[in-house]
């Protein structure tokens, strides 16, 4: 649904009930949408809609975000910071892979010499109005990566944190991210090296 104000709310009820924003007076339009039509950033997104207490919805949200928006910006920053050629470097997406486990959302190695070079972690918070959770998140993720990087079984020379956050109803609506949470670039990227890396 999209209201006069210009923000939109996704519904999973076939009664067509949500909350409505401060300050609406009308609706605009209506959209029904088969669930089993949304594939890839917009399905995670409903499920995320549907089930906002699940964390793990959240977590495959913030990765695929990053897979999806970030990868090429990622890679190319990667490169840079570490001498390999962009061509060079393969990105795993852990995660996803060992769901449940305490382990890197990515990791990125050298093809040549299978060396890991980078490993990140990915955090996601739906609602760019909450910067305290945002900044919860970067606290989180900083603690976790410095912790990986210092850990003989993930260790690396250099380590980022990744936080974004994209309201699930925006990416429904196809409305792009914010680019600022409050005083921070919205996706929040920060680099670390190893002490002695």
């Amino acid at each position: 649904m999209q209201f006069d104000n210009g923000k939109v709310a996704f519904c999973g009820n076939k009664e067509l009930r949500i909350d409505v924003h401060v300050g609406v007076k009308s609706i605009t339009s209506i959209e029904i949408v088969a669930y089993k039509d949304l594939t890839g950033l917009k399905r995670l997104a409903a499920n995320t809609i549907t089930d906002p207490e699940n964390t793990y919805w959240k977590g495959m949200l913030g990765e695929a975000i990053a897979k999806e928006e970030l990868i090429n910006d990622l890679l190319e920053t990667a490169s840079k910071r570490s001498g390999v050629p962009k061509k060079k470097i393969e990105v795993e997406w852990r995660g996803e892979k060992e769901l449940g486990k305490k382990v890197p959302d990515l990791v990125m190695k050298n093809t040549e010499t299978g060396k890991r070079i980078i490993i990140m972690e990915v955090k996601y918070v739906g609602d760019p109005e909450n910067v305290k959770d945002f900044e919860n998140r970067i606290a989180e993720a900083r603690e976790e990566i410095i912790r990986y990087l210092n850990d003989e079984r993930w260790r690396a020379d250099h380590g980022a944190i990744v936080i974004i956050s994209w309201p699930p109803e925006w990416i429904l609506a196809d409305v792009l991210y914010p680019t600022r949470v409050g005083k921070f670039n919205n996706p929040y990227i920060e680099w670390v090296s190893r002490k002695g890396g």
